[in-house]
């Protein structure tokens, strides 16, 4: 015999039947019980809502630490990484009267003047505050050279 697997008629057969056909719950509605059977029922029927209502207070306990531990952690990485960034200098280069600055962030988006605007010539940056400025030298346009001579 083959069996097809691809193809799951009981699974929409109970479907079908379970749309169909209602959930019987335990006891009918129409029945009526004695006053020690009822209290019976009762309690067993509080039972279970207190074990499901702590079941579910207590999932709503765990998510809360979760959440909270998440945002712990947050706070703590971003703490280190504020350190980090006080650890770190921002570093300068100074080109004849032009001071440039670059800062950890400015490294780290590789977004600052790599060379003087003036001359022309690449930029070292420093952290250290005695550092020799560069001297800048003017650049020669070709249109001067070429209306001097």
């Amino acid at each position: 015999m083959k069996i097809d697997h691809h193809r799951p008629r009981v699974l929409a057969s109970a479907a079908r039947t379970a749309a169909i056909r209602p959930i019987r719950p335990i006891c009918p509605m129409n029945q009526s019980f004695l006053s020690f059977e009822q209290a019976t029922l009762d309690a067993e029927l509080a039972t279970a809502n207190a074990k499901l209502q702590t079941k579910l207070a207590a999932k709503a306990q765990r998510d809360i630490l979760k959440r909270q531990a998440e945002l712990d952690k947050l706070g703590r990485r971003v703490m280190r990484d504020h350190a980090r960034k006080q650890r770190t200098p921002d570093e300068h280069a100074q080109c004849g009267i032009r001071w440039y600055c670059r800062s950890a962030r400015d490294r780290e988006r590789g977004s600052y003047w790599t060379h003087c605007h003036a001359c022309g010539q690449a930029l070292i940056y420093t952290s250290d505050p005695n550092a020799k400025p560069q001297e800048c030298k003017p650049r020669k346009s070709q249109h001067r050279q070429n209306f001097r001579g």
